[in-house]
């Protein structure tokens, strides 16, 4: 079968989607399958960034990394001056893959053009179409661009829909009306080989608590720093230290609050193959993500043993096991993020036990639910049955 992965942002955004599709086209190419990831070059990256958001668009994945990590898949950049083997690969494929954003969307139909005769297209719900937190500028635009009746055509072309949380699950049925049949609900999945619980000396016996994601509004940086603010308060916060794991936008607020506090540091970028060494290394992982899908981060560390502090919201609550593997807690709420992770803390030092327990099933919870190779046994199903009578379709089924 030849299954094309369509993703215009791949180089420049290097997160959970990006990791999705890497990591599932490497392992549908080990299972004999023809795979090809088709993306776009930095130039049009950042015209549509500029246009969009007013910013250029940082290439975050080097192209000779993305090339090692996909194996025999082969990866093609579609340009404006030549489109012609992206459309060629297009048409000639049985399934293709795209993710949810309006400008993959655009991007199809630029290659494919309108008419009949294309191949049975699978979208991938990896952004969020609701945001809660509207108090964004950027949530409120999208809301509205993302729940409009044009979107929700743009949805029921497809011919099926692959959401990685149940929220998705029923927002895209009720308030789109899409068929039920046409729903396949799988999340995200973890090399649970590569991210495996360790035993790491500490330096120290201090609570090491990690942030791990871009540093952007959207990830609840600024949640995150109240929250230590108030901690700072304690005189528990002597005992705590605190590490971010990523770069963006709010690395200034970062850097201002390193500065204040001997005890917060921030890493900068850390590549994925120092990820399993940095999770082990620290006791609890934070999320305080406004907005997700299914993140990582609260997959990588559970599959390494860490428990998570997360807010509960579509994507943390379908991974998080509230007091079994982690922590929720109300959204958005500073106070109750900070009094969560005292929580851990004081876990950790009165009930070494149940920490310890709450570590084992964290690992359990991926080892049963998440894994790779669970994923794409499921994965591959689905392709097989959208996959259609070989580009001949007709009506809803088309983009």
């Amino acid at each position: 079968m030849k299954i094309a992965f369509l993703d215009f942002h791949l180089m420049a955004f290097g997160g959970g989607t990006e990791n999705f599709i890497m990591n599932m086209s490497s392992k549908l190419r080990e299972r004999g399958h023809e795979v090809f990831i088709i993306t776009a070059g930095k130039l049009e990256n950042d015209l549509c960034r500029l246009l969009v958001w007013q910013e250029f668009c940082p290439i975050r994945l080097k192209e000779e990394s993305v090339k090692q990590r996909i194996g025999k898949t082969r990866l093609e950049k579609a340009s404006c001056v030549n489109l012609n083997n992206a459309k060629f690969i297009l048409r000639e494929c049985d399934v293709i893959y795209m993710r949810n954003e309006v400008i993959d969307f655009m991007f199809l139909k630029t290659l494919l053009g309108f008419g009949g005769g294309k191949p049975p297209i699978i979208c991938g719900v990896h952004t969020p179409i609701f945001y809660r937190a509207t108090s964004l500028l950027r949530s409120k635009l999208h809301n509205c661009l993302y729940l409009s009746r044009a979107y929700g055509r743009l949805l029921r072309s497809c011919s099926a829909i692959h959401v990685l949380n149940t929220y998705d699950a029923e927002l895209i049925r009720n308030y789109f009306g899409v068929d039920r049949s046409k729903i396949v609900w799988l999340p995200n999945s973890v090399d649970i080989t590569l991210f495996s619980p360790q035993e790491i000396s500490k330096m120290n016996n201090k609570f090491k608590i990690l942030f791990v994601g871009r540093l952007e509004a959207e990830k609840g940086v600024d949640i995150l720093c109240q929250a230590i603010a108030i901690l700072s308060k304690r005189h528990e916060f002597g005992e705590i230290e605190f590490t971010f794991a990523g770069s963006g936008k709010m690395e200034r607020l970062v850097a201002s609050i390193c500065k204040r506090h001997k005890n917060v540091n921030c890493l900068g970028h850390v590549h994925l193959s120092q990820m399993p060494e940095l999770y082990n290394s620290h006791d609890i992982v934070v999320a305080p993500s406004r907005w997700e899908s299914f993140p990582y981060a609260c997959l990588e560390p559970q599959s390494c043993g860490v428990p998570v502090v997360a807010f509960r919201i579509p994507g943390p609550i379908d991974v998080v096991e509230d007091g079994e593997t982690g922590v929720l807690v109300q959204p958005r709420d500073v106070n109750a993020l900070a009094e969560a992770m005292l929580y851990m803390f004081e876990l950790r030092n009165r009930d070494s036990q149940k920490f310890k327990e709450m570590k084992k099933l964290a690992r359990r919870n991926v080892e049963n639910k998440f894994s790779t190779e669970v994923i794409i046994e499921n994965l591959e199903s689905m392709f097989l049955k959208y996959r259609g009578n070989n580009r001949v379709n007709t009506g809803e089924s088309q983009v």
